[in-house]
């Protein structure tokens, strides 16, 4: 027979079992804090569908992800009764390393020439969803050239330093050297005068000794130039050759390519 103690205890009980313990939270799991269901959050303790909690809500710091805190002392919105702390998902200040523990739609942002280097850690930032298109050449930590800094950072990558990649400027003096040496061995083979008299080493990587015309003065200036440039960055220390050996070049002949126009074409021995 049911006793007015028994009822009062009945009732109390099942009041405390709709609000989820009410002075303490739903134990987390792996589901707890989660959704699924088609959105619905998972009461790990009733294995069943409970009301939905607002996204990056938490409890504690172990249901963040990676990088990010708990932070706030609210309410449970699925339980105003308890006497709990629901907070928010925040970033941590200094609490990441790599984009991986960020969220998609944020990248580890790592102050300009530290790239997560040694035991400095960064904070996960929001990825910029448009940049201006003002062209203020960045260096990333992935040693490729931006547009900016914005452009970058909405790639998802931290500054070395302001400027264009040396690789990226290196392999643009390399492709100007090539072009300047292809007019420096413009000749004139209807001339009178000897041509291709000039014996230039290849400053640069990866190049062999050739000759030019010794009349094509501003090319050879412009050389001289690049190649100070090349040195000046220390370009060769990061450059990788092919170990393939350069012919002896023994002297030039200009060959006429186009009417009144020629090219110094070496002769070599060896390879």
């Amino acid at each position: 027979m049911m006793t007015h103690n028994t009822r009062i205890w009945t009732v109390t009980f099942s009041l405390a079992l709709a609000l989820g313990g009410c002075g303490e939270r739903v134990p987390a799991s792996p589901t707890d804090g989660a959704t699924d269901n088609g959105g619905q959050q998972q009461d790990s303790r009733w294995n069943k569908d409970a009301c939905v909690r607002p996204p990056g809500g938490c409890f504690s710091s172990s249901d963040c992800a990676q990088g990010y805190e708990c932070q706030g002392c609210g309410g449970d919105p699925c339980c105003p009764a308890c006497t709990v702390c629901y907070g928010k998902c925040v970033p941590k200040t200094g609490g990441c390393s790599t984009n991986a523990q960020c969220d998609a739609k944020s990248y580890c942002h790592h102050a300009t020439g530290s790239c997560g280097k040694g035991a400095t850690l960064g904070i996960c930032k929001k990825r910029p969803e448009g940049c201006y298109t003002v062209y203020n050449p960045v260096c990333g930590c992935d040693d490729k050239t931006y547009g900016n800094d914005c452009m970058a950072f909405s790639a998802g990558v931290s500054n070395q330093y302001v400027g264009e990649c040396k690789q990226d400027k290196c392999v643009a003096l390399y492709k100007d050297y090539a072009a300047i040496v292809k007019q420096a061995k413009v000749c004139c083979p209807m001339c009178n005068s000897i041509q291709c008299t000039k014996k230039v080493p290849h400053q640069l990587a990866c190049g062999c000794d050739t000759y030019v015309q010794a009349t094509n003065t501003a090319e050879l200036q412009k050389m001289t130039a690049l190649e100070q440039a090349w040195t000046a960055l220390g370009c060769a220390k990061t450059w990788a050759c092919p170990g393939v050996a350069c012919p002896v070049v023994t002297g030039a002949s200009c060959v006429p390519d186009t009417v009144g126009s020629g090219t110094c074409q070496d002769l070599s021995t060896g390879p």
